[in-house]
Formats: C-alpha cells, sequence, structure tokens
C-alpha cells in the first residue's frame, strides 16, 4: 500500500505538470471543433495569456484531439460555456499547438 501511495504522488508531481501555468479565470465566448478534430476555445476578456510564447495570441487556446483527456475536457468545457460559469486553463509554457496556445487540463470555477 505504502508504494502505491509514493507511486500515486511521484506521478502527481511529475514533469508533465511542471512544465505549464494556471491562466486567470476568464468567461467562454466561443467554442467549436475544427476540421482536423481539435478543440478551439475563445475567452470573453481580453486574456493574452500565453506562456510559451505562441505566435497566435487572440485570446484563443486549443487542445489537441490526442490529449489523452480530451473527450472529458470537451465536456467540462461545454458544461461551463452553457451554464455561464468561469474557467481556468493550465497551458504549456514550454510549447504550442501549432501557433495557439496548447491547454493541459482545465479547471471550473463554481
Amino acid at each position: 500500500m505504502k508504494m502505491k501511495v509514493m507511486i500515486f504522488f511521484v506521478l502527481l508531481y511529475s514533469p508533465v505538470f511542471v512544465c505549464a501555468e494556471n491562466s486567470p479565470y476568464a468567461k467562454i465566448s466561443s467554442v467549436f471543433i475544427g476540421t482536423t478534430g481539435h478543440a478551439y476555445i475563445y475567452v470573453d476578456e481580453q486574456l493574452h495569456f500565453n506562456p510559451a510564447g505562441c505566435s497566435d495570441d487572440n485570446s484563443r487556446y486549443r487542445m489537441e484531439n490526442s490529449h489523452p483527456g480530451f473527450d472529458a475536457s470537451y465536456s467540462l468545457i461545454l458544461a461551463a460555456w452553457m451554464s455561464g460559469k468561469d474557467i481556468r486553463f493550465n497551458i504549456s509554457d514550454s510549447e504550442c499547438s501549432g501557433s495557439i496556445p496548447k491547454i493541459r487540463t482545465v479547471r471550473v470555477k463554481n
């Protein structure tokens, strides 16, 4: 049991989560799936949260359809948008999705 707990904490604090930063909370203004199947999310505020310095800095973010939690994250994004809740993204600070800031995780504010 101790080994499982130790493995859990090692995975929880692995470098996958170190290479990203949390955006401020914002309201979603538009959501769509592009022809490639990636999700594009626009926020109301002129957030411009772009820790990786991606060339497209227009308050839009992208989650790739190959992301392991894509379906659950996209469902959460849609639920936040439809209910008018604020949302925060964990954005990669080391890579872009094409030229757009890349979403790692999603959090909805109650």
